[in-house]
């Protein structure tokens, strides 16, 4: 019953990803969000913390309070976004004033997900605050 709630979850949001505009995001704002999710997934990859964590949000970094955590917390829980076999940006969408950048990702074993990253606007730059994985289909767009 749980899988299949989240499956629902899952289709909902890719619907709304899909099918609904990134209204009001300028083409290269969606530019720079895209180079801070990318920037990240490579300091991940990497190895390098700092990086990885300086691309939070100051609400993430003051909830993991250290890169360590930060990263300790993305292995052990969001694998995928820690090193992902492929990845691909899909459109972003804004719901209720939050921006919501889907990225289509696939694991090792070759299970797709979609990690939804919300990001925020931070002193000019944007910020990784927060994302959420979902199963997701095996196409992009």
């Amino acid at each position: 019953m749980l899988r299949q709630l989240q499956l629902l979850l899952g289709a909902a949001l890719l619907v709304l990803a899909f099918g609904v505009a990134a209204q009001g995001l300028a083409r290269d704002e969606v530019g720079a969000m895209q180079r801070v999710i990318d920037a990240q997934l490579e300091a991940f990859a990497s190895g390098d913390e700092q990086q990885a964590f300086s691309l939070a949000s100051p609400g993430i970094q003051e909830r993991f309070g250290t890169a360590a955590t930060f990263v300790r917390m993305v292995r052990e829980q969001y694998a995928v976004v820690y090193r992902p076999a492929s990845r691909a940006f899909l459109r972003p969408v804004v719901e209720d004033g939050t921006v919501i950048f889907p990225v289509q990702m696939s694991d090792r074993a070759g299970r797709v997900w979609v990690a939804l990253y919300t990001m925020r606007l931070v002193a000019g730059a944007w910020k990784v605050a927060g994302c959420q994985l979902v199963p997701g289909a095996s196409s992009t767009t």
